[in-house]
């Protein structure tokens, strides 16, 4: 199974890697700017692939070499057990992030122990719609990321904009970004499926600059 395709951000960035409000980061963004979007809370964890086959559940990183945290590999196979996995899906690339329990560096967010969250299923060439992940994140008994947004994706930016807390955290926790992915399910020329990220925190940097910029002007 393919590793899971980079999501673009919505804005262009300068050299610095600031956004630069406005500017689209694609034709196609820029293109459904005013369509309806969908979003759910895009959560700060590290990528992790459940690989089911007919007979098999195997756990991986983004990649084939990435190396899993032993205390999340652990809970993966208390997640995935084969034979009530083998029932509800099969030849089937499950997607989500592994988040919680210090197994990233930047400390224990969300929750204590490390936890599994579904963010997309992918079975042959065809990606899932919602309601089909829902149906088996339910069957499962795991979690999925929450779908807490609609709106064009102006709306989207003041929305993240507003310091939004996460729905998963235990503790309070201003929500890393969005997902998003047109209400209806569109793919490029290169048959790569639209979508796009907003994080707060490209927010939080854009303002830290601005004011340096407006001292240079005067």
């Amino acid at each position: 199974m393919t590793e899971y395709p980079k999501i673009q951000s919505i804005w262009k960035r300068n050299q610095k890697g600031i956004i630069i409000e406005g500017d689209y980061s694609t034709p196609e963004l820029a293109y459904l700017s005013n369509a309806e979007w969908i979003g759910t809370e895009k959560i700060d964890g590290t990528n992790i692939r459940v690989i089911v086959s007919n007979t098999d559940v195997r756990f991986f990183g983004r990649t084939d070499k990435d190396q899993l945290n032993p205390k999340l590999l652990y809970k993966l196979k208390e997640l995935f057990p084969i034979n009530k996995t083998l029932a509800i899906v099969q030849n089937a690339c499950l997607y989500g992030e592994g988040y919680g329990g210090n197994i990233q560096k930047n400390g224990c967010l969300y929750c204590q122990n490390p936890n599994f969250i579904l963010f997309d299923i992918k079975i042959g060439d065809y990606w899932l719609y919602r309601l089909d992940l829902e149906g088996i994140a339910e069957a499962l008994g795991i979690m999925i990321v929450p779908k807490i947004f609609r709106g064009n994706l102006q709306e989207a930016c003041n929305y993240v904009q507003e310091k939004q807390l996460s729905n998963i955290s235990d503790s309070p926790l201003i929500m890393e970004g969005l997902v998003l992915k047109p209400r209806v399910q569109l793919f490029d020329r290169q048959g790569n499926r639209i979508a796009t990220k907003i994080k707060y925190s490209d927010y939080t940097r854009l303002a830290a600059v601005e004011p340096l910029n407006n001292e240079r002007q005067e």
